[in-house]
């Protein structure tokens, strides 16, 4: 993304939400695919986590 990444962008995305009731879903979609980085993510406050190459049917799980 040309202007922020990945987790700035989240990090915007959940200080947009504190103090509201509601919370997006966001899903980490990355070519970072190296073992640990679906758990750095969840931790970071993703929803869930998908690398790249994507199958339509992980997304839909």
């Amino acid at each position: 993304m040309p202007v922020m990444n990945g987790e700035e962008a989240l990090r915007a995305i959940r200080a947009k939400e504190y103090g509201n009731s509601s919370r997006q879903p966001v899903i980490a979609h990355t070519a970072r695919a190296l073992r640990g980085e679906k758990d750095r993510f969840i931790c970071e406050g993703f929803d869930g986590y998908l690398s790249k190459p994507m199958l339509t049917k992980e997304l839909v799980a």
